[in-house]
């Protein structure tokens, strides 16, 4: 069974008696003054005893506030030396201050998650124009040789046509011209 969390609102209204009941305050009262019979006052001041399945409950909820309060301490410097850990080498605060350190991990990580993705793209731009420029040398532009590439039956990405490009010019001629005759 969980632990039992104590329960504010019922140590604020409910009481033990000494006779092991438990006594609430009445609710819905009113004032005092607007009822003008005794009797009516008499039975208004007079507590309301609760029995029953809700008794049961409400002992268990006050008995629980007389537990252990619990704390967080080693937990908690763990967490903040794994944050620490993972701030090591910045600048000032950012590598000392907890909550300093907390915003710039946050910040840290939420651009971390972004540039993995905008690397891919960056990466497959560089290629682009590196394959353009090389096409281009040779009388071609990049979208005509790619095109003539995909009916050649030719399947090379870019990241290796760019290292064609490169490394291998001869290759790439054969590969211009493989295009070439394509799209003939």
């Amino acid at each position: 069974m969980p632990k039992m969390k104590s329960k504010g609102a019922v140590k604020k209204r409910f009481r033990m008696t000494k006779s092991g009941k438990l006594k609430a305050s009445r609710p819905k009262r009113g004032h005092q003054h607007a009822i003008k019979d005794a009797k009516a006052k008499r039975g208004k001041r007079r507590p309301l005893i609760v029995e029953g399945a809700w008794a049961r409950l409400l002992t268990r909820m006050l008995g629980a506030a007389e537990m252990v309060r619990v704390t967080y301490g080693a937990p908690r410097r763990q967490k903040k030396i794994r944050w620490f850990k993972a701030a090591r080498g910045g600048f000032g605060g950012r590598s000392k201050m907890w909550r300093i350190v907390r915003e710039h991990m946050m910040r840290a990580w939420a651009y971390g998650t972004r540039d993995r993705r905008q690397r891919k793209r960056h990466f497959r731009r560089l290629w682009v124009i590196r394959i353009n420029a090389a096409t281009r040398m040779r009388g071609m532009n990049y979208s005509t040789f790619i095109d003539g590439l995909k009916k050649a039956g030719i399947d090379l990405n870019r990241k290796q046509l760019s290292e064609l490009a490169i490394h291998d010019p001869r290759a790439f001629d054969a590969l211009v011209n493989e295009a070439r005759s394509a799209r003939v």
